[in-house]
Parts: structure tokens; sequence; C-alpha cells
């Protein structure tokens, strides 16, 4: 390619390039500038903004204290997902509104240990909330704060056993176990029918020689054990329902006592409200000189 068939763009204009680097050393060096003025101007603003935003993150970390997070999962053979938030939405109730006296007597909890406890939840095993909750999994999750990791596992127990006392639920499960016996007992009908059938037929092996037609004539002896299978597999299953399922909630993975706070330390409460305090007199000032200079010209 000759040098006439090159056009001017193919090049690159450092002097524009020189250009915007120098504006971009002048809005910052000017940006620092500003800044030096505001804090050397404003900085009775500042040192406010700082022991407010100071004062705050204590009172706010003295107020709130440490939280332990706990969660416990349980399954449920009652009722639906939505009944058990709303038990466990109307204890909360009590937490929050200070009424530890109240919570103790429903739980069987002593008001210390009621005291104790700062918040109660529910969620599904994704940590969505059950009244968002589309899945068809019978088990969900409990949680709960503590103000310290004092009666975790005793707190989760006392709440399963008041679930579990509720009339509405246990009623329920009474009606769920009635039908399951009277499922027991007709299967256990048809097993002694289907046991005659297996002696007559043996009987009939020795008196009578079978011939053409004699199984279609009588019985077919595979679908009789067929059935028997059947209904024995049956029994099984809902001996094991009668069995495990004699409460409408059950633990699955009780509650662990956490050793170590999930919330902010008072340290970095306060320090965090301090920077906080800072921005927001900074914030301040910075308009209050905009102002003046807005003013001025």
């Amino acid at each position: 390619m000759s040098e006439k068939n090159i056009q001017s763009e193919d090049y690159i204009s450092f002097s524009g390039l020189k250009q915007f680097f120098i504006r971009i050393l002048r809005l910052f060096f000017g940006g620092m500038e500003m800044i030096g003025d505001i804090c050397r101007k404003s900085w009775a603003l500042l040192l406010t903004g700082i022991l407010v935003g100071g004062l705050v993150g204590w009172l706010y970390h003295s107020v709130t204290g440490r939280k332990y997070k706990v969660s416990m999962v349980v399954a449920y053979q009652a009722g639906d997902k939505r009944t058990y938030m709303n038990i466990v939405d109307q204890l909360d109730l009590l937490v929050r509104t200070g009424s530890g006296d109240r919570l103790a007597a429903q739980l069987g909890i002593s008001p210390l240990l009621a005291g104790n406890v700062t918040y109660l939840g529910t969620e599904n095993l994704l940590g969505i909330p059950l009244d968002k909750d589309t899945t068809i999994i019978h088990s969900f999750r409990i949680v709960a704060t503590f103000a310290s990791p004092f009666g975790v596992d005793s707190l989760g127990s006392s709440l399963i056993d008041y679930i579990n006392g509720l009339p509405y639920l246990k009623k329920e499960i009474e009606a769920q176990n009635n039908i399951a016996q009277d499922q027991l007992a007709y299967i256990q009908v048809e097993m002694a029918r289907i046991d005659s059938l297996k002696k007559d037929y043996s009987r009939s092996l020795v008196t009578v020689k079978p011939g053409p037609g004699f199984y279609n004539n009588v019985f077919d002896p595979a679908s009789i054990y067929k059935q028997s299978y059947t209904l024995d597999s049956l029994k099984t299953e809902i001996g094991k329902f009668l069995i495990h399922r004699d409460r409408a909630l059950s633990i699955v993975i009780p509650f662990n006592a956490a050793n170590r706070p999930q919330s902010m330390s008072k340290t970095m409460s306060v320090a965090a409200w301090l920077v906080l305090g800072f921005l927001v007199g900074f914030i301040f000032a910075a308009l209050g000189e905009i102002k003046k200079k807005i003013n001025v010209s």
C-alpha cells in the first residue's frame, strides 16, 4: 500500500489522547483540592457526623445485641406448610411484642429461655418463605435467633411438642390413623380369605387330579399368590405409617447451638456507623460548598 493510499484516520491522534489524560488528571486533582477545602472549612460538621455515627452504632449494638441464628429441619404429616408458618408467626409475634411470659407458658419453657429468643420464623429448604413455596416436599426449616446460645436444643423440642399438641393437628392425625386402621383390618380379612383359598388349592391337588381347564374353573394360583404379595406389602406400609406417623411434626435435623454470633461485633458496628456518619457529614458539607459557589457566581 502506497503512502498516498493511507488515510488520515489510520493514524493514532496522540495529541487527542494527551488532552484526554490531562483532563482526567485535572479532574482528579481538582476533586482532591475540593475535598481538602471541604475538610478544612467544614471540619466541625464532619467531626459531628463521626461522633453521631459512632454513638448510633454503639446504641444500635446495645439494643440489638449479639444474634445467634440457628435452624431446624422438620417433616410434617398433617396440614400444610402455611399451617405451620402461621403457627410459628404467632409465636414470633409474642417474641416481637415482648410477651416472654406468654411464650414461656405456651411452650412450657422458663421465662429466662423465652427472653433469650429474639426471632422465630419458617422457610423452605432453599431459604424461600413458606407462603411463596411451591414445592411438594414435606419438609421445611424452622429458624430462630437467640441473644446467647443458651437453651437452643431445649427450645427446639419444646416447640415441636407445642405444635404437635395443638387440637386440630392431633384430630387430623387421629383421623389419618383411623383410616389406616380400617385399611389394615380390611387387608387382614382379605389375607385370611386368600390363605383359605391356598389351603383349598393344596387339598385339591391331593384329592383331585388336575385336568384340562382345571385352573380356569377353580382359580389361577399365580394370580392368588400375586394378590397375597401385594396385600402383604400394603400391610407392611400401613404398619410403618402407624408407627412413624403418629405426630403431625417430627424433627429431621435438630437445632444446633451456634458457637459464634452471626451478628456484627460492637467494634465493627461502631466503625461502620463512624464511616457512615462521616459520609453523611461530608455530603452535607459538599452541598454547602457547591451552594456557596453558585451564589457567588
